[in-house]
């Protein structure tokens, strides 16, 4: 059951890195450039999560196919506006996970589970350096969290039983991304994030590496490595994880 909630918040997680970040150089003062980029997190992810207060946080390590065996629906969406050294990101996250497991123990004979998250970042930036070898950009913004969780326990040596339990933070964050063009259309990437503070979670950090390839001024490909943690705690609600894995996307601008 716990592994069916984590499942969902990894994949909810998977935005944020800034993959539209990895694009070319903007133009010149006053030029507009929007971009969008669909991609995939494969992550696994291990911590401690409780979502169902007063239930005990529960330590879980789950892996990357075991979250695709449980995922109902999802959307997964980046979007960046640059207007000269000046850039606004965003990147948002739906997911909803149904899943159905045996529970430890005679107590009760199983649990339906029903996940819904959504996961939302956005950060303004400027350009500090802008070349055509690449570019160092500083930002700051915030990184919302929502998750609801409904759950179903079956009869067993007690009635059968149900709950559910939904939680919204919001955690600012300053960061840095930069890109540096190795020639022949390839580019390497990096991104890094810190943030929390005690305003919704105690602390939470990412980053991200990768290497990409422009085919033209409009289309680009990209993967590299990203990590992400999180520590929240909040009235019996626990959402203490890591997670990391390989990531790709495509990049489309205009």
């Amino acid at each position: 059951m716990y592994k069916a909630v984590v499942a969902t918040l990894a994949i909810a997680g998977c935005l944020g890195s800034g993959g539209v970040a990895h694009g070319q150089t903007p133009a010149s003062a006053g030029d507009w450039q929007f971009a969008v980029a669909p991609y995939i997190w494969a992550a696994g992810i291990k911590g401690e999560v409780a979502t169902l207060p007063p239930a005990p946080a529960v330590d879980i390590d789950v892996g990357f196919s075991d979250i695709l065996k449980n995922l109902n629906i999802a959307f997964m969406g980046l979007a960046e506006i640059h207007n000269g050294r000046f850039s606004v990101l965003l990147d948002l996250t739906y997911t909803r996970l149904e899943a159905k497991s045996d529970t430890p123990g005679p107590l009760f004979s199983d649990a339906k589970l029903t996940t819904t998250a959504a996961f939302a970042t956005v950060t303004g930036g400027y350009r500090v350096i802008s070349l055509p070898q690449g570019f160092l950009e500083p930002f700051v913004g915030g990184r919302l969290w929502y998750v609801d969780t409904k759950v179903k326990l079956g009869s067993g040596l007690l009635a059968s039983r149900k709950g559910s339990d939904d939680e919204v933070w919001f955690d600012p964050i300053i960061g840095v991304r930069a890109r540096a063009n190795l020639g022949s259309g390839f580019f390497v990437s990096g991104y890094f994030d810190f943030g929390g503070y005690g305003v919704g979670s105690d602390v939470t950090w990412q980053a991200y590496g990768g290497l990409g390839y422009e085919f033209s001024s409009s289309w680009s490909v990209f993967g590299g490595y990203r990590y992400l943690s999180v520590d929240y705690d909040r009235n019996g609600f626990v959402y203490d994880i890591e997670q990391h894995g390989p990531m790709t996307g495509v990049i489309y601008r205009f």
